[in-house]
């Protein structure tokens, strides 16, 4: 028979084992749709930003990690966020424009804007908005550095 130490020990475990599973689930990032392909290294900067955006619609974090640097992974949102309303949605985007021209200042860097159809994202009127991402080309190929108002 147990002694009533290993009873309060074993309540306590199995406390802290729930606390923690409901943590991570809260916090996880919420399902992917679909996997979106990771285009070749050799992928122009509007593939990968076409391509980004796409993960970032269905919500493949996978993908949209592996084609930003630094890790952009803002449209992820946990299930917590889901749950409690605070999931910005993605419901379309327009036509890509072809990349800027950047001044050539060694970074290898250049923008691609589009319009982007959202819900409750916070900063942003609902419907169409003009949006943009930055990329610069990496020893990977071109990753989206930045994303926001171009």
């Amino acid at each position: 028979m147990p002694t009533p130490q290993q009873i309060r020990r074993g309540t306590l475990l199995g406390a802290a084992t729930i606390a923690v599973v409901g943590v991570v689930a809260a916090t996880a990032p919420s399902w992917s749709t679909t996997s979106v392909a990771v285009p070749p290294r050799s992928a122009s900067a509007r593939t990968v930003a076409e391509t980004f955006w796409r993960a970032a619609e269905h919500r493949d974090c996978a993908t949209m990690r592996a084609l930003s640097d630094p890790d952009d992974t803002t449209w992820c949102v946990s299930w917590w966020d889901t749950s409690t309303g605070q999931d910005p949605h993605l419901l379309g985007h327009g036509r890509f424009s072809d990349p800027t021209a950047q001044p050539d200042d060694g970074t290898g860097e250049t923008s691609v804007r589009f319009t982007v159809d959202v819900r409750n994202v916070s900063g942003m009127p609902d419907g169409w908005n003009e949006w943009g991402l930055f990329l610069r080309h990496t020893a990977d190929g071109w990753r989206v550095s930045e994303e926001g108002v171009v």
